[in-house]
C-alpha cells in the first residue's frame, strides 16, 4: 500500500451533515460556515480546539497542540484518539516513526515529557530552561532535547527517562537550531549557532566529535540544519551558503555554494541542495555528482525513498531528475503557488492561483493520473495523506480542525 502526504498546503475542508463538531471533545452545534463541500467529499470530524494550535503531522497519526495541551488524531477515521495536559506551553512535539512514542517540550515551566500511544504519561524530566529543539529516535528509544539560553544545554535520554548525557555549551551564547537522531538511537546530531556555531556528533554517552565553524552575527544564524540517516553513519549539515557532510567520524567535505542554500533534502545515500540563485546540485558521500541551473531560486527539494530520482520547484516549474541528472520537466505554472511531494513513480502537485486550487498526481512523464478542484470558498490544508485512492484532508481554519476524505479515479 502506497502512501505519501504534503503538509502546510493552503486548503479549506468544509462539513457535512452527520459529522461531530466538537470543543476539546465535547459535542456542539453545527457552525454555519461548513455548508458547501465536492459530491465526493466526506467529513470526518470536526473539532473546535482553541486559538494557537499548531499541528505535529506524521504519516501514522496526527498531533495538535494548543498551549498546554496535546491531542492525538487518526488522519484516516478523523476521530481523536485522546487528550492531556502539560504544565508550561508546549514548544515542540515529535512523535517516533509508529507514533508508539510523542515527546513533548515546554517552556514557562521547562521540561520534556513522553507519552506513549493511548496517552498514558511514561515519564516527565523537570529542566532550567525552556526548550527550543527536540527529537526523537525513529525506535522511539532515545529523546534529544536542546534547552536553554544563553548557557544552553544538550540531553539525550533513554525511552525510560533517565538522562544517558548531558552536554553544556558553557557561558558562551549559543543558540541550538536543529537537532536529529538516527532511527535506533544510536546517534544525535546537533547544530548551533550565534557565538558557538557548531555540528556536534554524539552518541548515547558522550560528544564523539565537534566541528567549530566561524561565528554568524546574531541568533539563528550559524548550522541552521542538520540531517541524519537512519543508520547514523552519515549527516549533512547547512550552515547559510555552505553545505557540511559528515560520517560518524567527522567532516568528509564542505561544499560552498554561491548564493545561501534555500531548500535541501536528504535521503540515507543522497542529499540535493538547492540555492537562491537557482543552482541545483546533488551529492553523495564523496562529492557532487551533478548541477543544474533553473534560472529561479529553488523552493522546494524531495528525493525519494530509493534516491533514484528527485522533484524539484524552482519558480513556475516543477522539474523531475533522474538520479543521473536527466532532467524531465512536469509541468509549468504561471503566477501560481505550487507544492509537490512524491509517491512511488509519480509526482503529487498542489497548484493555488488566485482563489483557484487544484491537486494532481502527475506521473514521472507528464501524464495526469487524477486531479480535483478546490472550491473557492476552501481553506488551509496542515496534511495530506492518501491511501491507494482516497486522499485524506486535516484542515485548519482558525481554531477549528477538519478531517476529511474525498475519492479520486
Amino acid at each position: 500500500m502506497n502512501t505519501y502526504s504534503i503538509t502546510g498546503l493552503a486548503i479549506f475542508i468544509a462539513f457535512s451533515a452527520g459529522c461531530i463538531y466538537l470543543s476539546g471533545g465535547e459535542s456542539a452545534q453545527k457552525p454555519d460556515f461548513f455548508n458547501e463541500i465536492p459530491e465526493n467529499m466526506e467529513v470526518l470530524g470536526v473539532y473546535k480546539l482553541g486559538e494557537y494550535v499548531k499541528l505535529h503531522p506524521s504519516d501514522s497519526c496526527l498531533i495538535a497542540s494548543q498551549q498546554g495541551r496535546i491531542y492525538m488524531f487518526s488522519v484516516v477515521t478523523g476521530k481523536m484518539l485522546w487528550q492531556r495536559e502539560v504544565e508550561g506551553l508546549i514548544t515542540h512535539v515529535a512523535a517516533s516513526q509508529d507514533c508508539e512514542k510523542i515527546a513533548v517540550g515546554t517552556q514557562q515551566i521547562p521540561g520534556v515529557y513522553l507519552f506513549n500511544r493511548t496517552g498514558a504519561l511514561e515519564w516527565k524530566y523537570e529542566l532550567t530552561g525552556n526548550v527550543n529543539q527536540l527529537a526523537i529516535s525513529g525506535a522511539g528509544n532515545l529523546i534529544a532535547v536542546g534547552f536553554g539560553y544563553p548557557e544552553s544545554k544538550v540531553y539525550l535520554f533513554d525511552a525510560h527517562g533517565h538522562p544517558a548525557l548531558k552536554y553544556e555549551y558553557g557561558k558562551i551564547e549559543t543558540s541550538i537550531n536543529s537537532i536529529s537522531v538516527s532511527h535506533y538511537g544510536r546517534y544525535a546530531a546537533v547544530g548551533t549557532g550565534y557565538r558557538y556555531p557548531a555540528i556536534t556528533l554524539f552518541d548515547s554517552s558522550k560528544a564523539k566529535w565537534e566541528y567549530k565553524i566561524k561565528p554568524g552575527g546574531a541568533p539563528g544564524s550559524g548550522v541552521y540544519e542538520v540531517r541524519l540517516s537512519q543508520d547514523g553513519e552519515l549527516g549533512v549539515a547547512i550552515a547559510e551558503n555552505k553545505a557540511f557532510f559528515f560520517d560518524k567520524n567527522g567532516i568528509l567535505y564542505m561544499q560552498e555554494e554561491g548564493s545561501d542554500i534555500k531548500a535541501m533534502d536528504f535521503q540515507d545515500k543522497f542529499a540535493a541542495i538547492g540555492t537562491v540563485s537557482g543552482r541545483l546540485s546533488f551529492f553523495n558521500s564523496t562529492g557532487r555528482l551533478w548541477s543544474y541551473n533553473t534560472n529561479h531560486p529553488v523552493d522546494l527539494l524531495k528525493i525519494s525513498e530509493d534516491g533514484d530520482f528527485l522533484v524539484a520547484v524552482s519558480g513556475k516549474n516543477v522539474l523531475m531528475f533522474k538520479r543521473t541528472g536527466d532532467v524531465r520537466r512536469i509541468k509549468e505554472f504561471e503566477d501560481a503557488e505550487v507544492k509537490a511531494a512524491i509517491s512511488g513513480d509519480n509526482v503529487l502537485i498542489y497548484v493555488k492561483k488566485g482563489s483557484a486550487e487544484n491537486i494532481s498526481l502527475v506521473s514521472g512523464k507528464g501524464e495526469i493520473l487524477w486531479s480535483f478542484i478546490i472550491p473557492e470558498h476552501l481553506g488551509e490544508v496542515e496534511h495530506y495523506l492518501v491511501l491507494n485512492q482516497t486522499c485524506f484532508i486535516v484542515t485548519k481554519n482558525m481554531d477549528t480542525l477538519v478531517f476529511s476524505s474525498i475519492g479520486v479515479n
